[in-house]
C-alpha cells in the first residue's frame, strides 16, 4: 500500500489526521531502517480510554520491523519489564500496552530513554547487592543493552521531560464517525528514504528525535508532510527551552544518584559525610547531553537544592546523606529504587 492509501485507512480505523497517521506510517518505515541510526526516538500513543490507542497499536504492530507486545499490568515486577525491553535479534520494536498500569512511572520513563540512544547509553541499569571477599555488602551496577524502537499505549501524558524530549506524543482525541477494524495484513510497498531539507536546523534534541521519519517522508518527496513537521520540530525545541531548568535540576541529580551508586562500590552513603568529586562523577558523563555543563554549574544546582559544596583538595566535592538526599528527591519530584 502507499503512504497515501495507509494515511487514509488509519483515519478510518482509529480517527487520527493525515498528517498524524502518515507521522505512524514514517516512524513504522523507519523501524526497517533502526541499523542506519544511534538515536531512535519512541511513538507514544496518549489519550483518554476509547479514542483509538489500541487500534493504533495494532496497525503499529503489523507495520512495524519485528515487533513484540508487551502488556503492563500493576503487579509487573521492574525485573520483568526490563527483560521484555532488552534487544535482541528477533526483537527491535516494543509494543507496550496499558502503560499507565505500570506501578513506577518514573521507571517506566527511564527504561524509554535508555531504549533511544545506542551510543551514549550502555543500556537499562541493573542493581544488585553483592558481598566482596571481606564480607563487605554493597551495590554493583551492570548494564543490559536495550536500544530499539519503542510504541507505548498510556493513559497518561509523559511527566519526564528527558522521556518526553525523546519521544513524539500523539495525544489521540475521541471522534465521531464510523470505524473500522485493521486489516489483518499491511505493508509499505516502494518506499526508498531521502535527506532531510535544508530548512530544517539540526543540532537539537528535538530535531535528533524526528531525523528518523524526516528522512522517510524526504524519500517519498511528502513536501506537504515535511512542512507540518517542521512545526512540530520547532515546537518541541521551544519546550525543551521552557522546561530545560527543570531537566537540568533532574539531570544532575539523576547523575548524582549513579555516582554514588558506581564509583564507591558500596551503595549509598553509610557515613555522615562523603565527598564526591564532580569533575569526574558528575560534570564529565552530563556533557554528554549538555555540552555547556561546567563544574561551577554543577556546583550552583546542587546548592540551590539545599546541598553543601565545598572545595577539597583543589576540586569541589559534594559533602551529603541519606537523609539530604531523599529530601531533594522529594522536593524536585525525583524517584530511585535505591533510595528507598
Amino acid at each position: 500500500m502507499s503512504v497515501e492509501q495507509l494515511a487514509e485507512l488509519i483515519n478510518k480505523v482509529c480517527g487520527l489526521t493525515v498528517n498524524w497517521a502518515k507521522t505512524c506510517i514514517y516512524y513504522a518505515l523507519a523501524t526497517h531502517y533502526i541499523d542506519k541510526y544511534t538515536w531512535f526516538p519512541a511513538l507514544c500513543f496518549i489519550g483518554a480510554p476509547g479514542t483509538g490507542k489500541s487500534k493504533s497499536l495494532d496497525i503499529m504492530a503489523r507495520l512495524c520491523n519485528k515487533p513484540f507486545r508487551i502488556t503492563c499490568h500493576a503487579t509487573m515486577t521492574p525485573a520483568t519489564l526490563r527483560d521484555e525491553l532488552v534487544s535482541s535479534k528477533k526483537r527491535v520494536t516494543a509494543i507496550v500496552e496499558e502503560a499507565d498500569l505500570y506501578p513506577n512511572r518514573k521507571q517506566l520513563q527511564g527504561y524509554i530513554i535508555n531504549r533511544v540512544d545506542k551510543a551514549r547509553t550502555s543500556g537499562i541499569a541493573v542493581k544488585e547487592l553483592v558481598e566482596t571477599d571481606a564480607g563487605i555488602q554493597g551495590w554493583k551496577t551492570h548494564h543490559k543493552k536495550a536500544y530499539g524502537a519503542t510504541v507505548v499505549h498510556d493513559r497518561n501524558s509523559l511527566d519526564d521531560l528527558a522521556a518526553e524530549s525523546r519521544a513524539i506524543v500523539i495525544n489521540t482525541t475521541y471522534k465521531e464517525g464510523n470505524y473500522i477494524d485493521p486489516p489483518d495484513k499491511l505493508s509499505l510497498s516502494n518506499i526508498k528514504t531521502g535527506l532531510v531539507p535544508s530548512y530544517f536546523s539540526s543540532g537539537s534534541r528535538a530535531f535528533d528525535t524526528w531525523k528518523p521519519l524526516l528522512e522517510m517522508a524526504s524519500g517519498q518527496n511528502d513536501d506537504d508532510w515535511l512542512i507540518w513537521a517542521y512545526e512540530q520540530v520547532e515546537e518541541a525545541i521551544g519546550n525543551l527551552r521552557d522546561g530545560h531548568g527543570y531537566e537540568e535540576k533532574q539531570a544532575v541529580f539523576a547523575q548524582v544518584i549513579k555516582a554514588y551508586c558506581e564509583n564507591s562500590g558500596l551503595g549509598l552513603v553509610v557515613k555522615p559525610h562523603e565527598g564526591l568529586i564532580l569533575q569526574s562523577s558528575v560534570v564529565e558523563p552530563l556533557r554528554k547531553e549538555m555540552p555547556y555543563i561546567t563544574p561551577r554549574t554543577v556546583a550552583s544546582v546542587l546548592t540551590r537544592m539545599g546541598l553543601i559544596v565545598k572545595r577539597h583538595s583543589g576540586t569541589n566535592k559534594l559533602f551529603t546523606t541519606v537523609d539530604d538526599l531523599k529530601r531533594v528527591a522529594s522536593d524536585i519530584g525525583y524517584q530511585d529504587e535505591v533510595l528507598k
